[in-house]
């Protein structure tokens, strides 16, 4: 049995635009370009100067916002700073992958991982 020749440059060329299709799927990774897992710490010591919500994108990039003074008028604004925080970050498309707190004397710091799907 004699396969035709037309057949077997039909298959090379699927083969080959298969295979070069395959190769230009892939994108390099723009400097730029944020890491899909991030770290926000959420520091509640009134006496740190950096007392806020410190968020850690990789490469260096980094936000912090801060809180109010630590108040009891000023509870609720800055319990709305972190909620409004972890909102942008869910429209940006981060979820919550885990978190930790831990309690001292002179206040709480939280650490929540997000990851980008």
């Amino acid at each position: 049995m004699k396969i035709p020749k037309t057949l077997i440059y039909l298959f090379a060329f699927l083969v080959g635009g298969s295979f070069t299709l395959n190769l230009l799927s892939f994108k390099s990774k723009a400097e730029n370009e944020h890491e899909p897992l991030i770290m926000m710490e959420i520091y509640e010591i009134p006496a740190y100067h950096g007392k806020g919500i410190h968020i850690y994108y990789g490469n260096g990039d980094f936000e912090i916002i801060p809180f109010k003074p630590f108040k009891e008028e000023n509870q609720e604004k800055n319990g709305d700073i972190i909620v409004t925080t972890l909102n942008r970050l869910a429209k940006e498309g981060y979820k919550i992958t885990f978190t930790s707190s831990g309690l001292s004397d002179s206040g709480m710091i939280t650490k929540v991982f997000l990851k980008k799907d």
